[in-house]
């Protein structure tokens, strides 16, 4: 296993970033040349039964079987793109400075297998302005024309970067303002880019291929349980100011199915600031237990037979995608019946209102305020016997009042441990941008 590049030597990490990067970006276009290639796999399954079905006279039958030889081609090679380059200098024109419209780009095939020099004779495109945008139409055009338009054929923008206009609303206290409420990509861009086949939800798809999860600000629209719980201990995160990456300091966590039950250290990465922050977290629903293996080891235990190590992923799996962590407060709460364990929404946040006076005169002080829940009729105005004082709420109203007033990095947690307590921030004293 290579050191995490945070791990790295400011020296170490100017040697290692073109190769990290290199294989980084390799491996997104495979996934998504693997996926264009099985289409066209299922293309020439299709054909070949075609060909079955039709009698044929000699030179109808070399005309269709040409074509298929020319299908059966296509299905080792992926469409990847570069810019412009210049006649007389034989140099690579980049789009720094130019209209959108001005820049030309182009395509050929080339052999799956040879994805990584196709990366490395590019990387510069890739790193200068307009890289992102070389790298999605790659993507694309790897997907075929065919299948982009008929997933995204007239949904106008599938990319709208919307983090430096976030950003400019981020204060002392590293909180977003005015969060702006669309995602910058669909979550078919997003699991088209992860899993090479686009979903109209963040259900019912996983980061499986790259082993990492999901997380998203926006409780409404929760992740599923596999995103909730991917293999590894990284998740994209969503939040008010766009993209971030949280991840734990965990060592051997592959394997283990409740091995995220107690998360302990975690870091969150944010790319616009260049920023690491280091953070504890800790679970109040699991106590300390045992942990059973969910991947069997390369030597098999004495007695225990091929089958039995299949049987045993599989319902190891089964448990994780029905594993969600507001069913396991369900199951750890003293009288599950009474509480209902779903997901905070966002509608339920924005009821939530503080008495006036009391967030005045006992600043970053919630445990004695009042508050109220749901509307207060046409006036705004809400009645004084309608307050409730934090010691008589009930224990989904507290969970409430608690999302609503932590910090944005808190609340991010919380969406994937919900009743988590974040401590021992570093730096100390701020809280990350979200």
């Amino acid at each position: 296993d290579r050191v995490p590049f945070d791990e790295l030597s400011l020296e170490e990490r100017r040697m290692q970033f073109d190769v990290r990067l290199e294989d980084a970006l390799s491996s997104l276009i495979f996934v998504a040349a693997k996926a264009g290639s099985q289409r066209c796999k299922n293309k020439l399954a299709e054909y070949d039964k075609f060909l079955a079905r039709r009698k044929m006279d000699p030179e109808e039958q070399s005309f269709y079987l040409q074509r298929r030889q020319q299908l059966e081609k296509r299905t080792h090679l992926c469409n990847v793109c570069w810019w412009d380059i210049d006649s007389t200098t034989d140099t690579t024109i980049f789009p720094a400075g130019k209209d959108p419209m001005d820049v030309n780009v182009n395509n050929s095939f080339t052999n799956i297998n040879d994805i990584k020099s196709y990366v490395r004779t590019h990387l510069r495109s890739f790193k200068e302005p307009g890289g992102c945008a070389l790298l999605l139409e790659t993507i694309i055009r790897c997907h075929g024309v065919e299948y982009t338009d008929q997933t995204f054929g007239g949904e106008g923008e599938l990319l709208s970067c919307n983090c430096k206009e976030s950003l400019k609303h981020v204060s002392s206290s590293n909180a977003c303002t005015n969060p702006l409420t669309d995602d910058c990509m669909t979550p078919k861009l997003l699991s088209l880019l992860l899993t090479g086949e686009a979903r109209t939800s963040h259900q019912n798809w996983s980061g499986d291929t790259f082993g990492i999860g999901v997380l998203r600000m926006n409780n409404n629209e929760p992740p599923n349980n596999q995103l909730l719980r991917p293999i590894k201990q990284i998740w994209l995160c969503q939040g008010d100011t766009g993209y971030s990456l949280l991840f734990l300091k965990k060592k051997k966590l592959i394997g283990r199915e409740d091995s995220l039950d107690q998360p302990g250290k975690a870091f969150h990465w944010n790319c616009w600031s260049a920023e690491l922050s280091s953070m504890k977290i800790s679970s109040k629903v699991f106590g300390a237990g045992p942990v059973s293996s969910t991947v069997s080891d390369d030597s098999e235990e004495e007695g225990r037979t091929v089958m039995d190590s299949i049987c045993s992923k599989i319902r190891s799996e089964h448990r994780r995608n029905l594993a969600s962590p507001w069913a396991d407060i369900a199951l750890s709460s003293a009288d599950a019946s009474r509480v209902q364990h779903n997901p905070v929404t966002d509608d339920e946040l924005a009821a939530v209102k503080f008495h006036p006076d009391d967030e005045k005169y006992y600043p970053e002080q919630h445990r004695r305020w009042r508050f109220h829940f749901g509307s207060v009729g046409n006036d705004s105005v809400v009645p004084a016997g309608a307050w409730i004082p934090f010691y008589r709420l009930g224990e989904r109203q507290r969970l409430v009042v608690e999302m609503k007033l932590a910090p944005r990095i808190v609340a991010l947690v919380r969406s994937r441990w919900p009743m988590a307590e974040v401590t021992d921030f570093s730096p100390r004293g701020q809280y990350p941008i979200v």
